[in-house]
Parts: C-alpha cells; structure tokens; sequence
C-alpha cells in the first residue's frame, strides 16, 4: 500500500512538472483547434477538483443525495444532479446561481452529460 502512496505522488510530481511545456506545445500545434482544448482542459480540472475537495465540497455543499469524488464526473455535474433533487444548501444554490449567470443551464447540461 505504502508503494502505491510513493508511485502517486511521484506521478503526481512529475505530471505537474511536464504540463506546463504540454500546453504550451499544445497551444502552438493546435492553434485552430483552441477552443475544443480549451474546454477539455476546463471538464479535466472540474473533475480533478471534484476528485480532490470531495470532503470539503460534501461538507458545504450539498445536504443529501449524490456526492462529491467520483473522478469521471465533473463538479458542475454533481452540483446539476443535486440541484435536480433539491439536495444543495444555500452555498450550492448560489454557486449554481453564479454559473448559470455565465451559461445559462450550465450546471443542469452538465448533470445531463454524465448520466
């Protein structure tokens, strides 16, 4: 077990190393293709952020229902999902609130992207 804890953090430590010359050599060779990178890097840090403050989005944000860490769903999606079933406290309303401000259904289209 103890191996494993070693094998990821020094994965973690490399992965963070080598990404900044990966975008900057993705920026360059996919010029046209921006926006598509773009968005993938955006699903790619919610779900590393839904992954990595499960507990203390679990703790603020929701009173029930589905919850925060599962690594294949966005934070925007769980924080749909709970919204659809009344389980947000006002915290989770008033970020939902903020995002659809920007995008209009953004938290409700991403819930029903990950069904």
């Amino acid at each position: 077990m103890f191996g494993r804890v070693v094998v990821g953090v020094m994965l973690g430590l490399v992965a963070i190393a080598v990404m900044p010359f990966g975008v900057a050599f993705q920026l360059l060779t996919l010029q046209f293709r921006a926006r598509r990178y773009a968005l993938a890097v955006g699903e790619a840090i919610s779900q590393l952020l839904n992954t990595t403050s499960a507990e203390l989005l679990n703790a603020t944000l929701r009173k029930g229902g589905v919850k925060f860490g599962n690594p294949d769903r966005t934070t925007s999606g769980v924080l749909g999902e709970l919204d659809a079933t009344g389980a947000l406290t006002f915290a989770g309303e008033v970020i939902v609130s903020l995002l659809d401000y920007v995008d209009p259904g953004h938290c409700a289209k991403a819930y029903d992207r990950n069904k």
